[in-house]
């Protein structure tokens, strides 16, 4: 089993019937939250055809709707069925599975999907549990996986103490959140990618506050020498 991280129990009940009303109370996080839609939106453009995609934790569905365009074939997987419960009325009239599993441990074959996307995830894994999730959704998928998270850099932890003291006036962030958060910076990833044989092939800017919110490209591979 893997070590233990909060988010696997935390949207559940109110948290997830929330979900969407508490990232969008801010100016920051509307600006936010179409800041990631437009970034995810360019870099599927710029990929190119991508028929069969994996969203993973697919939250509330929030993304469904945008990995459908162009009539491709979307599933959308997350741990909790109250996250899900929220997701249908994205999904059911577009007709997109949903199902319930572990990103430890997805139920597909090897190169079930052309592309995996995870939103808002990798900052919650521990490095224990690091590994097998990007082995997981890269293992599914032929075109490797489309991550977003946030690098640190120096000044990281002040940003985050900064926003807390400021009670979410600038996003909902570290507002109420009693998650445990594990970030990285780019040195660090491409150190773990390396070990792992993935690499970095891309990554487009989101947003930044306490670190570069940066949506990456990571597939198979080594680096070149």
């Amino acid at each position: 089993m893997n070590e233990y991280y909060q988010a696997r129990k935390q949207y559940i009940g109110p948290v997830a019937r929330d979900y969407d009303r508490d990232r969008n109370r801010s100016p920051y996080d509307r600006w936010k939250w179409r800041r990631e839609r437009a970034t995810l939106s360019r870099t599927l453009e710029a990929l190119g055809v991508m028929d069969r995609v994996l969203d993973v934790p697919t939250g509330t569905g929030r993304f469904l709707e945008l990995l459908f365009e162009g009539s491709r074939r979307t599933i959308g997987l997350d741990l909790s069925p109250d996250m899900l419960m929220i997701a249908r009325h994205r999904a059911e009239p577009r007709g997109i599975p949903l199902v319930c599993a572990e990103a430890e441990c997805l139920p597909f074959a090897d190169g079930t999907f052309d592309l995996a996307v995870s939103i808002r995830f990798f900052q919650h894994l521990p490095p224990a549990a690091l590994e097998p999730i990007l082995r997981e959704l890269v293992r599914v998928s032929s075109g490797g996986l489309l991550l977003q998270a946030p690098l640190s850099n120096p000044v990281s932890p002040l940003v985050r103490v900064l926003a807390k003291a400021a009670r979410g006036r600038f996003g909902h962030g570290t507002r109420r959140s009693t998650q445990r958060y594990f970030p990285r910076s780019k040195r660090e990833l491409i150190a773990d990618l390396d070990k792992w044989n993935l690499v970095l092939a891309a990554a487009r800017p989101v947003t930044w506050r306490g670190g570069q919110l940066r949506l990456m490209h990571i597939r198979q591979g080594s680096r070149p020498s």
